[in-house]
């Protein structure tokens, strides 16, 4: 009995949400798509304004989150659909995008399975 509530302790303690916040400089680097293996700095600021630069070029538009899943919204794909992201916390300063939804390929491809961290935690 006490191995069953030690279990239901600790799955509780893993599939809950975080505190963590998306707002602030993220940087990572590309793992797949069109972008392999390039920087790619993030900006979410606290009123929903986002930025993204890669290769030298800003992409901006917007950002909201619900949980662990992240909306962005930007000029970097023809189409104007914003895509859906899971976000996997590792802590406060790490996380790892996988896509769940995007319109936008190559934002897609690229974002998924890559890691982002602030800087300076």
């Amino acid at each position: 009995m006490r191995a069953l509530v030690v279990a239901a302790l600790l799955l509780g303690a893993c599939g809950g949400g975080t505190d963590f916040t998306l707002a602030g400089r993220w940087v990572g680097q590309v793992v797949i798509g069109a972008w392999e293996g390039t920087e790619l700095v993030q900006h979410f600021d606290d009123a929903g304004a986002y930025r993204m630069t890669v290769n030298s070029t800003d992409f901006v538009g917007t950002w909201s989150v619900a949980g662990d899943m992240v909306t962005i919204a930007d000029g970097s794909c023809v189409t104007t659909d914003p895509g859906t992201f899971q976000l996997n916390w590792v802590d406060e300063a790490t996380f790892i995008y996988h896509t769940v939804d995007d319109a936008c390929e190559s934002r897609g491809d690229s974002l998924n399975g890559m890691t982002m961290t602030q800087p300076f935690q």
